[in-house]
């Protein structure tokens, strides 16, 4: 757990955070912005009233502001929030986490842990196969789907102490801001890449040490790129949490693409992105992968767009990152705009048509971000606990989504994931713990679908509702007064 100092500031205390590589982080945050008075409040345990806010918010309104679209291009508008499922059980230094900002136009953006199929992404899976092998196994959740899709998620949003996450979050829309790792997609950050040590000439890979051109020697000592420091090695040489190329079965299995210039879909033994191909909003390194994909030796079995299009997994071998949200935004939305072009939709079983948005669903749609798991799992820093709905949850020509379009087998599946986060003390209900942290603030995702220039885009939406539990264990209550959402007991 990372230690918090308290420094003064023009006669106001602001929080910054001592990292475990002993780095202070400063804040600095924009004046003017609900998160602060809301931040300074809540972590110093005030029983505030949210209307109290100087700019007379609650929490949704402040989060919505914070991933708005901007008038002036991509990035202009919220500076983004982040999310995080918090019963993943990953423990490395880093953590997989996703920004949101609604720049980002594809559905299903935060990744399912819940419901059919044991919450694998991959299910439901209804030829067996991934079209380059076999498929998982997928059990059945409540009311009989075959996968997470139409199930809630549950996870923790981060919006007021993004600066504790982001090194300079105050600067992240600059241009010149580079001091992150941002993945478009799934990527495996935290437990299948290999860091690389130029210093030594090799990869610390999970399990064992990889020399350069040499073979895979195993050591315990060895745990990977998830347990070095967060943020961009390029910037600082101790970071690097997240980084590095895709490790399997003793090697080095990310996806090569090089053309006949020599460029390959990465630029460096880091496997940072490419950044010659970011032309045309990065469509350049989409369509690098679907005309030159090729497995390295040993890994022939990953042999999409030579023999069919890709399983969805496909992508985290080719995942590269950039250092900024901008280039991440912009790859995320071309991978989703050439979706028809690169995905063979078996795994998970889909079928996309444009415009019907509850078709799309099944997408994997979430980036990945490496963040300091000390920080992001400290419930000091959260806003409020989420609940997810699925992507355009009250179907087709819906664009406000609500909770009780949920099938009655999702809200059972809700109810009992609640008393998960409940038995874990992630969630404590009641009126009287809104402003502590854990507590019983609550917020809905919502992730809705509009029309869009390539077909269909979606926009998230943090609201709230009155909701009953199924079997009346829990509700979710909209205080109208104090502009407050929070769980309590049925």
């Amino acid at each position: 757990m990372a230690c918090l100092s308290i420094g003064a500031h023009a006669g106001v205390e602001l929080w910054s955070n001592t990292s475990s590589d002993k780095q202070l982080w400063p804040t600095q945050p924009s004046r003017g912005e609900p998160s602060i008075w809301l931040r300074q409040n809540l972590l110093s345990g005030a029983k505030v009233n949210v209307t109290a806010d100087p700019n007379g918010s609650p929490v949704w309104d402040m989060l919505n502001d914070m991933i708005k679209t901007g008038d002036n291009g991509v990035f202009t508008g919220g500076k983004g929030v982040i999310v995080r499922s918090l019963l993943d059980g990953v423990t490395s230094t880093v953590v997989p986490a996703t920004f949101i900002v609604n720049d980002v136009e594809v559905p299903s953006t935060v990744y399912p842990s819940s419901g059919g199929g044991n919450g694998n992404p991959m299910c439901p899976c209804d030829s067996g196969s991934s079209g380059f092998g076999p498929g998982p196994n997928c059990p059945s959740g409540p009311g009989g789907d075959h996968g997470p899709w139409n199930y809630a998620q549950i996870g923790a949003v981060v919006g007021s102490s993004m600066d504790k996450l982001l090194y300079k979050y105050e600067d992240i829309q600059n241009t010149d801001w580079g001091w992150g790792v941002f993945y478009a997609t799934d990527s495996n950050s935290a437990d299948q890449r290999c860091r690389w040590l130029k210093s030594h000439n090799g990869y610390d890979c999970p399990g064992g040490w990889l020399p350069n051109g040499g073979q895979f020697m195993p050591d315990s000592s060895k745990k990977g790129s998830g347990y070095y420091p967060a943020g961009n090695p390029y910037a600082n040489a101790a970071w690097g949490g997240g980084t590095g190329c895709h490790f399997g079965k003793g090697g080095i299995d990310q996806t090569d693409a090089v053309d006949s210039q020599g460029n390959n879909l990465v630029q460096d033994y880091d496997c940072q992105c490419n950044y010659k191909l970011k032309t045309n909003g990065w469509s350049a390194w989409v369509d690098q992968w679907l005309q030159h994909a090729t497995p390295k030796p040993g890994y022939e079995w990953q042999g999409w767009f030579g023999g069919g299009k890709a399983p969805s997994y496909a992508m985290d071998f080719a995942a590269c990152w950039v250092n900024n949200p901008r280039d991440m935004i912009q790859l995320q939305n071309a991978i989703w705009y050439s979706r028809e072009k690169w995905s063979n939709q078996k795994l998970p079983t889909s079928y996309y048509k444009d415009h019907d948005y509850g078709s799309q669903r099944p997408y994997w749609g979430w980036n990945e971000v490496p963040v300091t798991g000390s920080l992001i799992d400290d419930p000091q820093h959260w806003d409020s606990i989420y609940f997810k709905l699925p992507a355009a949850v009250c179907g087709f020509g819906h664009r406000f989504d609500s909770v009780n379009c949920l099938s009655s087998g999702a809200k059972e599946q809700l109810e009992s994931d609640i008393g998960k986060y409940v038995d874990n003390k992630l969630l404590v209900p009641g009126a009287a713990n809104v402003y502590n942290r854990p507590g019983s603030a609550v917020v809905f995702l919502n992730d809705e679908g509009h029309s869009g220039y390539h077909g269909s885009k979606f926009q998230r939406r943090f609201a709230c509702e009155d909701w009953v539990s199924p079997n009346n264990k829990f509700k979710v209550v909209y205080d109208r007064s104090h502009g407050t959402c929070y769980v309590d007991w049925g």
